[in-house]
């Protein structure tokens, strides 16, 4: 789903795709179209926030009474581990239907939230690191391979999972031939989120390499010093105030 797309947009794809009838259902397969963004694909809330907002509005619901009611959902998701009681999982349907969300969907969502939570390989000492961009994304506290920032961490070709002894166009899995006429894959306009990301395939959950919007957008919205930190000289970036 396209962030850049206003909410009334993404309604509409939504809308168009499962051609349903009844209003209801329509708002509810929304909502939950939302939520998944949140809890199954790395959006931040406060990036999705605005949307559930003016779409409450839009669809004559009372705005601010459901943005409470979606942050407890959301937080309760977050907070399961293992398997949840039968109590707990009442607890959740019951909030999910206050969110106009039916029973079938939130335990499914629930879930694939679950397995998603088994495949985070996150290494300990890792963190994500929230510097208030205006998109959400949080940054790794370190590269893959290394557990502390200023560790340079792994040494891995485009678009490879692997670190090589030796680097060449005549080992590189994604070029055929050899230099000077080497005929190199096409991987696409972006690799992030993909196999052939090596953040995704190492640490798993939601961690993925940034975009090269992503990238611009902490350029744009940080502060940014060159520091030398254990003898490693590189930019520190920090909130903008």
């Amino acid at each position: 789903m396209n962030k850049d797309k206003t909410f009334e947009q993404r309604r509409e794809e939504l809308l168009k795709s499962r051609r349903v009838a009844d209003k209801s259902n329509q708002t509810s397969q929304y909502l939950e179209s939302l939520i998944e963004d949140v809890l199954l694909n790395g959006e931040s809330v406060e990036s999705q926030m605005p949307i559930f907002v003016a779409f409450a509005e839009n669809e004559g619901m009372e705005a601010n009474q459901l943005k409470s009611d979606i942050i407890v959902l959301l937080d309760v998701l977050k907070s399961v581990s293992g398997q949840p009681s039968n109590s707990k999982k009442m607890g959740i349907i019951f909030q999910a239907r206050r969110c106009h969300i039916s029973e079938e969907v939130i335990l499914r969502i629930l879930s694939e939230l679950q397995e998603k939570k088994k495949e985070d390989k996150t290494p300990n000492g890792v963190t994500a690191i929230d510097l208030g961009l205006p998109s959400g994304t949080k940054w790794a506290s370190c590269n893959v391979g290394a557990t502390k920032p200023w560790e340079y961490g792994g040494y891995y070709a485009w678009g490879e999972t692997e670190e090589n002894g030796v680097y060449d166009w005549s080992n590189y899995i994604h070029c055929d031939g050899d230099w000077p006429a080497p005929l190199c894959h096409n991987l696409g306009n972006s690799i992030s989120g993909t196999p052939y990301d090596v953040a995704y395939i190492k640490w798993g959950g939601n961690r993925k390499m940034p975009t090269l919007k992503q990238i611009k957008e902490l350029i744009d919205n940080c502060e940014r010093v060159w520091i030398s930190l254990h003898c490693v000289d590189g930019y520190l970036n920090s909130a903008a105030l």
